[in-house]
């Protein structure tokens, strides 16, 4: 029985993000169709790129999460009831 394999089911392989069921039925649509197998390659390529890419924040961006955490205080009101959150600016 032929089984239909998405562009996202494939993502989803490529990252592990699948059950043990649906990865056989993944590998077995790769297996058997030559257009999926290319599709999955190059999911497996661009992924290899973006793991490669070595981003990280501007010292700026990091100073403005910095200063945005001291300045959130957080307290409860009373036991279990609720959360508040506060802005000091």
């Amino acid at each position: 029985m032929n089984k239909t394999c998405t562009l996202d089911d494939l993502i989803l392989f490529a990252y592990n993000e699948t059950r043990d069921q649906k990865s056989c039925d993944v590998i077995d649509a790769i297996l058997e169709d030559d257009e999926l197998l290319d599709e999955f390659n190059s999911i497996i390529a661009v992924q290899s790129a973006l793991n490669s890419r070595n981003c990280k924040p501007s010292e700026q961006t990091m100073n403005n999460i910095l200063n945005y955490s001291k300045a959130l205080n957080v307290f409860k009101l009373k036991p279990a009831v609720n959360t508040c959150f506060v802005v000091v600016n």
